[in-house]
């Protein structure tokens, strides 16, 4: 009768562990997710109080709040490389969020002064263009709004 009890509260324990390790990968993906949105939130507001500052330092100032290991990287090899004005070097990276944030950032730094050229930009590379075209003209949205007064111009 011991053997059986204990052989159940094995099997149990088994399947509450398998739980909770699918349920900590699921964590993991929403920290990824919970940091990219606050690192947009950052460079928004960073936007809005240092609207003279390069777009390089500020996006490089908004790493602060960015804890997952590899989308720290990828936005900051993003934002070391916007000067090639060609996003190829981001293609190898596999994962959405990671992938979709670097490619804001890389837009946001390599447009200059035409919000329409980096919106197309990050459209023309497809994945979640709609989700990177809205961060992206977001960005430069409040960055243009504070320094003119209304919304940038097509060129």
């Amino acid at each position: 009768m011991n053997d059986a009890i204990n052989g159940t509260l094995c099997k149990v324990r088994a399947i509450r562990r398998a739980r909770v390790r699918r349920a900590s990968s699921h964590v993991e993906g929403q920290r990824r997710a919970i940091d990219a949105a606050v690192f947009t939130a950052e460079l928004t507001a960073l936007c809005a109080r240092e609207c003279s500052t390069p777009r390089d330092v500020l996006t490089l100032r908004a790493l602060r709040v960015v804890r997952d290991p590899a989308l720290y990287a990828a936005i900051e090899r993003a934002v070391l490389r916007a000067s090639c004005h060609c996003a190829s070097n981001l293609q190898d990276l596999s994962d959405p969020v990671t992938r979709t944030l670097a490619l804001c950032a890389w837009a946001f730094v390599s447009a200059g002064d035409s919000a329409l050229d980096a919106v197309l930009a990050v459209l023309r590379e497809g994945g979640d263009s709609e989700g990177a075209g809205a961060i992206v003209g977001g960005w430069l949205g409040v960055l243009h709004g504070c320094t003119h007064s209304g919304a940038p111009r097509a060129a």
